[in-house]
């Protein structure tokens, strides 16, 4: 998350009568698969983890409760006839994506009006949530950008070649005019799985891997920089 995509949030937040004088606080957002083998029939799950951009990373990691657990995504098994089956994938991928937007469902006030918290130093202040980066491994960063596996989250080429950056309006006109099968089999986009994003924002996006940051929505910020793919050397 760069410091100059915060700025603008808080820009955007005086420009609005209604969120003028609220501190902006982005909810950085990340994933990763874990193995659970002990009384369960299910072994793989994603723990679901939270933090926000107000603190510095080495609060973070001196374990100060800056990063909390919200939640666990169930990832459901088939038979393997199914398991490669596209309606059972897009199920799946679904799930996800309610399932995270139902552990958001809290936040989603606090993105339109600001709420009273109470800071670290004491002070009470107005605030306006939003969502900021997803961290996460490139199979999360394909799940949850909406991506076909295998495809780049950055850029339209898939992962073997380089290419100009997925913009808004580009992504926007594909979802609009293309079919599944062709959004599918040429840009790598999944269009007919509706974003944990779009169920938790106040304006929703279409898709979080149009956006890049000085195109995003007003409260949200794609993907960061530094999971990105690079086109090899």
């Amino acid at each position: 998350m760069s410091g100059d995509w915060a700025w603008d949030q808080a820009t955007k937040i005086a420009e609005d009568p209604k969120t003028h004088g609220a501190m902006f606080v982005p909810v950085i957002l990340s994933t990763d698969k874990t193995t659970v083998s002990v009384a369960t029939g299910q072994n793989e799950y994603y723990p679901v983890y939270a933090s926000i951009g107000n603190v510095h990373n080495n609060v973070r990691r001196a374990h100060r409760n800056a990063v909390v657990i919200i939640g666990f995504l169930n990832i459901p098994k088939a038979s393997k006839e199914c398991e490669k089956d596209l309606e059972f994938l897009k199920f799946r991928w679904q799930l996800v994506h309610t399932s995270l937007a139902a552990m958001l469902e809290t936040l989603k006030p606090g993105t339109e009006v600001p709420e009273i918290v109470r800071c670290p130093d004491g002070h009470f202040r107005k605030v306006i949530f939003g969502l900021g980066p997803y961290i996460a491994d490139y199979p999360e960063q394909a799940l949850v950008a909406c991506v076909v596996q295998g495809w780049c989250t950055a850029e339209p080429p898939d992962l073997d070649s380089g290419g100009d950056p997925r913009w808004r309006e580009h992504t926007e006109a594909i979802i609009e005019q293309l079919e599944t099968g062709e959004a599918w089999d040429s840009y790598g986009i999944v269009n007919d799985v509706l974003q944990f994003r779009v169920q938790t924002l106040p304006q929703p996006i279409p898709s979080m891997v149009s956006l890049p940051p000085e195109l995003s929505h007003p409260y949200t910020l794609p993907l960061p920089p530094t999971i990105e793919h690079l086109p090899p050397a």
